[in-house]
């Protein structure tokens, strides 16, 4: 409900409940202590999500193994709170999806992830095929749903100097909010700003639905 830091406490009581029933290393505990990790983040409290992260995957990586799928979502979910060690994370977890899961939903969010650190450093040619990979493998995932739409709007961002394909993205993204029944709020309202700035660049293409 958009209240993170109503939800750190019981989150914190739950993962308290789990270790002291199933133990610290066992998969329900770890997998409560990241999800407090992820508010704590959520909320600004960045250390301490990064130290509970950290201890969640050296557990993981102890119990299942390094080249284990576990091991690959700890590692996203920390480069999420871990800035610093993002890239490095993020290459650790698609090493191991590229070989156990190259077409999962974890790993379009590794090519997401990778594709802003591309943009952050001003490398937007690598940051937009990226994209594109995440684009593809959320449609046969997900279809034209909201989590398409996610990535097809980072893509239409880096593209911005290539108005033509940013348009073509920005529009399937609005047309996936749309089929979900989104057509209001800030996200959408984004997007339609894009479009019309890329219009206004003299793009003349367009996306057509079901073609």
């Amino acid at each position: 409900l958009n209240r993170g830091e109503e939800a750190v406490e019981p989150l914190r009581e739950a993962w308290e409940i789990l270790r002291r029933e199933l133990g610290d290393g066992h998969p329900a505990s770890l997998g409560a202590q990241q999800n407090l990790s992820f508010i704590l983040q959520a909320v600004g409290r960045h250390d301490e999500s990064i130290g509970l992260g950290r201890t969640a995957l050296a557990a993981l990586i102890e119990r299942c193994g390094e080249g284990s799928l576990p091991v690959a979502d700890a590692l996203i979910r920390l480069s999420a709170s871990y800035y610093e060690e993002a890239e490095a994370l993020s290459l650790r977890a698609k090493a191991v999806l590229e070989r156990l899961e190259p077409r999962g939903f974890n790993m379009s969010t590794c090519l997401n992830n990778l594709g802003r650190i591309a943009e952050e450093r001003g490398e937007a040619g690598v940051g937009c095929e990226l994209h594109r990979k995440a684009v593809e493998i959320r449609r046969e995932l997900c279809g034209d749903g909201p989590e398409t739409a996610f990535c097809l709007g980072n893509l239409a961002l880096l593209a911005a100097g290539r108005p033509d394909e940013a348009a073509v993205a920005l529009e399937e993204a609005l047309h996936c909010y749309a089929l979900a029944g989104r057509t209001t709020g800030s996200a959408v309202e984004g997007l339609r700003h894009n479009l019309e700035l890329c219009r206004r660049n003299g793009t003349g293409r367009s996306f057509r639905p079901g073609v």
